[in-house]
């Protein structure tokens, strides 16, 4: 009846986190990925109970999950030491959030590129940086994002908008 939810607000770090051992993942409608991670976590409940460490599993996009020793929201039951990632409003990493803000980017590029004069240069994140290797990481990534385009996909592999 509600008693034994994890209620209790709190924070907590990633002691490690790994890719489930039930190799459970999802594919939306619009083809965007997410896995379950197993997280171990260092647990610190808001109002003086003591902290512990638990096991929870949550499912994250495969390219924007938390690294060991991140801090994250959670809500958590001290006693009975259980607890669930709370990414409501984690924009590192609730899929709802990064990939409207990465809607709202893509629109601001394309909105850049469509106002500006004939023969102004691209936007910074297809020029060159002077560093060979980051400069063919990002013509290697303009090509695949144009090849993407051009077979009429919507959406890259990590879910962001590719028009």
């Amino acid at each position: 009846m509600g008693f034994d939810r994890n209620t209790t607000p709190g924070k907590a770090k990633v002691v490690t986190i790994d890719l489930s051992r039930h190799g459970d993942s999802h594919t939306d409608w619009r083809g965007r990925q997410t896995s379950r991670y197993d997280v171990v976590l260092d647990v610190y409940p808001e109002g003086g109970a003591a902290a512990f460490r638990a096991e929870t599993h949550q499912q994250f996009s495969p390219l924007r999950f938390p690294n060991p020793g991140e801090e994250l929201a959670v809500k958590c039951n001290p006693k009975k030491g259980t607890v669930a990632i709370d990414l409501d409003g984690d924009a590192r990493y609730n899929p709802d959030i990064f990939r409207r803000e990465n809607d709202l980017r893509a629109k601001a590029e394309h909105d850049q590129v469509m106002n500006a004069a004939p023969g102004t240069t691209p936007p910074t994140w297809i020029q060159p940086t002077g560093d060979p290797e980051i400069d063919e990481l990002a013509r290697a990534d303009a090509e695949k994002r144009s090849r993407r385009i051009a077979e009429g996909r919507k959406f890259g592999d990590d879910g962001e908008l590719l028009r």
